[in-house]
């Protein structure tokens, strides 16, 4: 009886386990095609740069508020060059949405594009400027960057016959 019952459990789980799979799979082509829907009604960005665009929020967010209460004047520079870069990504954040906001209602991305791009280079300009600075101060900031840069450079496949 307990065998009859323990294989009943084990066919439950199995089916029980299926079910959750094939939900699972459902719900993740639904989210692929939100995702291509969006990049199709905001066409100034792919969905690749927005995230980021955010992942640096974050990023410089945590370390402005790391070096926020620092008061001492040996990190004097790093707490300003944190402060400056995350309201540097979030403003650049504000111009993607107002460039995005533009282009829906004039209907022509590209004229938008155009009218911030002098903007935009500025901008990436100086964010690039602070955060080489930023990495000359600070060592874990320096090896964080670093390790950023490698994931973004990774082209997909590992080549294995260097030594």
């Amino acid at each position: 009886m307990n065998l009859l019952i323990t294989i009943l459990l084990g066919f439950a789980i199995v089916f029980l386990t299926y079910f959750l799979i094939n939900i699972l799979n459902k719900i993740s082509n639904h989210l692929r095609i939100i995702r291509l829907q969006l990049e199709i009604q905001n066409p100034c960005f792919v969905s690749e740069e927005l995230l980021e665009l955010d992942k640096n929020i974050n990023y410089w967010k945590e370390k402005m508020w790391k070096y926020k209460d620092d008061i001492g004047e040996t990190n004097k520079e790093i707490r300003d060059i944190t402060f400056n870069l995350f309201w540097a990504y979030v403003e650049r954040l504000n111009h993607f949405r107002v460039m995005v906001a533009e282009s829906k209602v004039l209907g022509n991305p590209n004229k938008t594009h155009e009218k911030y791009e002098k903007w935009l280079d500025k901008n990436e300009e100086d964010i690039r400027r602070m955060e080489k600075r930023a990495t000359e101060i600070n060592d874990k900031i320096k090896d964080e960057i670093g390790k950023r840069d490698l994931d973004l450079e990774f082209l997909g496949k590992w080549d294995t016959s260097e030594n």
